[in-house]
């Protein structure tokens, strides 16, 4: 919903401030003033220092999603992150400017320590945010994650319709354990955010707005829409990929103060990984872009973040992309990577 009644100005003034300003408006005050102080300082130090981080903390999940984003990137006997090395992984964070992290898997909340790793996180002054499906977050959970700390959650919908989001997870029930977990956040405090993507045939039907309104009608903070990205299970797929109508369409969709794209900005489409704003750190403690690209440049296992990360940002991998648009809907500019340095080992 747009606000007509708004003067220009003010308008023009919402859409300047808007990176962030969805979660920041509901975060408590002591938090927001380190939020300010760490971009301050960011943007004083200059351009390429990470701003988010995703951890991926497990592979395991209890749905085969028919667009899950990650498939493909586990690997057998591979062993997962353990809780000392995810406080690591958010010290060394912290120190490198990091403001934001999320947890997320596959499914973060299968791992019972999640809690501890929110707790750390905002020991630290992070803002902590979690991706879920929903199927364990219960009210007695949803009070605990945020007695630790955690400052927004991502529910993830797939449609506005139970039988059609219960099909595109693989199990009946999905729909009815999300909406709990929806209101269990909210009786909670805890802001949620309903995460969907979009698609050419929930453009079309009109599944994608309808989603928008459900999250209006369940006390949801907000809206987050991914672009469909050829990756995953749809790796190689650019039949995904949208038209520019269908583009326009969720644009026009989209609210400074409640439906964003991507990026966590009304820009439409910006890859902060290609900006070296953000890093992903998987399951296995892998270093990547971010959770849909398959390419490293080192583990936290035997070097630390910040070595790592130099390496990333100087690396000619990033360069062949543009920051207008996500790495996995592009075709890479200059031919300086091969096909097999952009994979995980």
């Amino acid at each position: 919903m747009k606000h007509p009644n708004q003067t220009f100005i003010g308008r023009w003034l919402e859409l300047k401030k808007y990176h962030y300003e969805l979660f920041f408006r509901a975060l408590p005050l002591h938090a927001k003033i380190i939020v300010l102080f760490k971009k301050t300082v960011s943007a004083w130090r200059g351009t390429g220092i990470p701003q988010s981080l995703e951890i991926g903390v497990t592979y395991h999940c209890q749905l085969s999603c028919e667009h899950c984003g990650i498939h493909g990137q586990s690997r057998q006997n591979a062993t997962e992150l353990t809780l000392q090395e995810i406080y690591a992984i958010l010290r060394q964070a912290s120190d490198l400017g990091v403001y934001f992290v999320v947890f997320a898997g596959a499914e973060p909340l299968l791992r019972k320590d999640l809690p501890e790793c929110i707790a750390y996180a905002n020991d630290l002054g992070m803002v902590t945010g979690l991706s879920t499906n929903g199927l364990l977050l219960t009210s007695g959970y949803a009070a605990v994650l945020k007695q630790k700390g955690l400052n927004f959650i991502n529910i993830s919908v797939d449609s506005a319709i139970a039988e059609v989001h219960d099909a595109l997870r693989g199990s009946p029930g999905i729909f009815k354990k999300a909406m709990e977990a929806v209101q269990s956040c909210v009786a909670a405090g805890i802001p949620v955010i309903f995460s969907t993507y979009a698609t050419s045939l929930n453009i079309q039907n009109g599944d994608l707005k309808a989603i928008i309104e459900l999250a209006r009608n369940r006390s949801a903070h907000g809206v987050r829409i991914l672009l469909s990205i050829p990756a995953g299970k749809w790796l190689g797929c650019k039949n995904v990929i949208l038209n520019a109508q269908e583009k326009q369409i969720v644009k026009d969709l989209l609210d400074p103060l409640f439906v964003y794209i991507e990026g966590v900005c009304n820009k439409f489409t910006e890859c902060n990984a290609v900006l070296k704003k953000m890093l992903y750190v998987s399951p296995y403690g892998d270093v990547q872009p971010c959770c849909f690209v398959p390419f490293t440049t080192g583990n936290i296992r035997t070097e630390q973040l910040k070595t790592i990360w130099s390496r990333m940002k100087k690396h000619p991998y990033l360069d062949q992309f543009n920051s207008s648009d996500c790495i996995m809907r592009q075709k890479p500019q200059t031919d300086t990577v091969s096909s097999n340095e952009a994979k995980i080992s």
